[in-house]
């Protein structure tokens, strides 16, 4: 009987154990998780007031320099116009060298070498430019492309902030998160006009940095990037007509700056000449003459 009582407070200890345990396990977890968010809540805000000191400093110094000293490059192909440091060099169009990009064309906006800072991370910027008629929306920018979805998540729209800017070029900035399953981590600024988006990407001095890049790693080391994204203008496109190859009339007059038929009558008749298939050099076309491009019939 004694035996039977013995083994029965085993039992009874051993269950009180597991079940003390399992409290504690429990308590201790909860706490643990209460610390870590109270400490990362802390961190952001270290953070955040780090970002804030970090930019104050550098308006001192005058790193990041008063706009109205800042140059200005115009681009009428495209049809916008972009104020930078002068601290930059002058902009020139990249090279798309991945043929499946879907970009139309990209310029380099690169800080001069002497202000290539080895502690921070970025060297200048990128303004690249896509046609509407080829992306449906912004979410198929190379920038921020739909990636392996391996959870299966619905794609659906990511957070897309209006950003006040003097010129009123809808201007927003896309900030994504390295959480997201469906979009590549990125930040940056992006304006829309009638034919084009123009998205103003933050270039890092290599590949690891700018495959990482997040709004506070901005912002902390790169802090006239904002300033510059909102200088951003659309200004009408303007693109010349291509000079023909074919050689100017000799034959013809010019009326409003346009070269036509000499000859008030003019009665078409097949040249005997000429043999047939030779170009109109009076803008008089006959039926054996092929039109000439600098011509207005």
């Amino acid at each position: 009987m004694k035996k039977k009582n013995k083994n029965l407070d085993f039992k009874i200890f051993s269950f009180m154990g597991v079940f003390l345990f399992f409290l504690f396990f429990i308590n201790f977890s909860s706490a643990l998780a209460k610390f870590e968010t109270q400490k990362s809540v802390k961190l952001t805000r270290i953070e955040n007031f780090l970002i804030y000191q970090n930019y104050e400093k550098l308006k001192k110094q005058n790193i990041v320099p008063d706009i109205e000293e800042w140059n200005k490059y115009r681009n009428k192909w495209y049809g916008f116009e972009i104020k930078y440091p002068n601290q930059y060099e002058k902009p020139k169009k990249g090279k798309i060298e991945n043929k499946d990009s879907q970009k139309e064309a990209v310029y380099e906006f690169r800080k001069k070498p002497e202000f290539i800072n080895q502690k921070n991370d970025f060297i200048g910027f990128d303004l690249v430019i896509y046609d509407q008629s080829e992306i449906k929306n912004i979410q198929q920018v190379d920038e921020i492309k739909n990636k392996e979805n391996p959870k299966n998540y619905d794609c659906g729209n990511f957070p897309i902030y209006a950003v006040s800017n003097p010129n009123d070029t809808k201007l927003k900035v896309i900030n994504i998160d390295k959480l997201n399953y469906c979009f590549n981590q990125n930040y940056f600024f992006s304006s829309s006009g009638k034919k084009y988006y123009y998205n103003l990407i933050p270039v890092a001095k290599n590949q690891e940095i700018q495959n990482n890049i997040n709004e506070k790693k901005v912002m902390f080391n790169y802090p006239e990037f904002e300033k510059i994204a909102k200088q951003i203008n659309l200004i009408k496109i303007v693109r010349p007509k291509p000079k023909p190859k074919a050689p100017k009339p000799h034959g013809a007059k010019k009326v409003n700056g346009k070269y036509v038929c000499a000859k008030k009558n003019d009665k078409p008749s097949v040249s005997k000449k000429n043999p047939k298939g030779h170009m109109d050099m009076q803008c008089c076309l006959d039926p054996d003459e092929v039109p000439n491009p600098w011509c207005t019939y």
